[in-house]
C-alpha cells in the first residue's frame, strides 16, 4: 500500500511537470521585450580577482606610506534588456555598474628606508579612514533557458560572457545562472537568481517590466 502511494505521488508530480511547456507562459509576440533592473553583492571579481585589478600600483603605494587597505565592495547595480526569442530562449544584454570603497588604516613608520619603510604591523593602526578607489562598468550577454514555464513564472538557467569596460583583469568574465526564479504578472514581474559573473559572485535579485 505504501509503495504503491508513493508511485502514484510520483507519477503525479511527474505529469505537472511534463506538460509544463504546453501550460506554461505562452510566447506571445506583443510582449517580447523586458527591462529588468538587478542588484548583487559582490560583484565576482571581488572574490577571485581582488582589487589589484582595478590599479595594483595603488596598493604598494599604500604600503610605503604604511598603511594598509581594506577593499569594501557596494552592492552592484544593473540593467538589463531582455527579448524573448521564443517559448524557450531568452537573450539578454546586461550593463553593470560596480562600486568599491577601501578602508584605510595608517600605521607607525618605525624606520623610513628605501624602497620600502620598516612598518610596526602588530601594534595596531594609530588612524583610519575611508576613500573611493575607483567605479567600474562591465557588458554581458547571456542566453536563459526557461526549462519551467507557467503562467505565473518560470525557473530557468542562463549561459554567457561578460566583458568589463574598464581596465580590468581578466578582460572576459563567465555569467552562469545554475538556477532563477522569475514570477509576476503580464507587465510586471520579480525575480531572484544564484548567479556567477561581473554582476552578482551569490545573489542577484530585482524587478522586470514587459512590454
Amino acid at each position: 500500500m505504501r509503495s504503491w502511494t508513493l508511485s502514484s505521488l510520483l507519477v503525479f508530480f511527474l505529469g505537472m511537470l511534463m506538460p509544463a511547456g504546453a501550460q506554461a507562459q505562452h510566447f506571445n509576440p506583443k510582449h517580447i521585450h523586458s527591462i529588468e533592473i538587478t542588484s548583487g553583492v559582490p560583484p565576482l571579481r571581488a572574490i577571485m580577482f581582488g582589487p589589484r585589478n582595478l590599479d595594483s600600483s595603488l596598493y604598494w603605494e599604500y604600503e610605503d606610506k604604511g598603511q594598509a587597505a581594506h577593499e569594501i565592495w557596494i552592492p552592484s547595480i544593473n540593467l538589463a534588456y531582455s527579448v524573448a526569442v521564443d517559448e524557450l530562449w531568452d537573450l539578454h544584454v546586461i550593463v553593470n555598474y560596480s562600486c568599491m570603497r577601501v578602508h584605510v588604516s595608517q600605521f607607525t613608520i618605525v624606520e623610513d628606508s628605501k624602497p620600502h619603510p620598516v612598518v610596526d604591523w602588530k601594534s595596531g593602526p594609530v588612524a583610519s579612514w575611508k576613500e573611493t578607489i575607483k567605479s567600474s562598468f562591465a557588458v554581458m550577454f547571456d542566453f536563459r533557458l526557461k526549462w519551467f514555464r507557467r503562467d505565473w513564472g518560470a525557473l530557468y538557467s542562463a549561459l554567457g560572457l561578460g566583458f568589463p569596460l574598464t581596465p580590468m583583469k581578466p578582460a572576459i568574465t563567465p555569467y552562469v545562472t545554475p538556477i532563477g526564479f522569475r514570477a509576476g504578472g503580464k507587465h510586471v514581474y520579480g525575480l531572484v537568481e544564484l548567479n556567477l559573473s561581473s554582476a552578482a559572485t551569490l545573489g542577484l535579485a530585482g524587478v522586470g517590466f514587459r512590454f
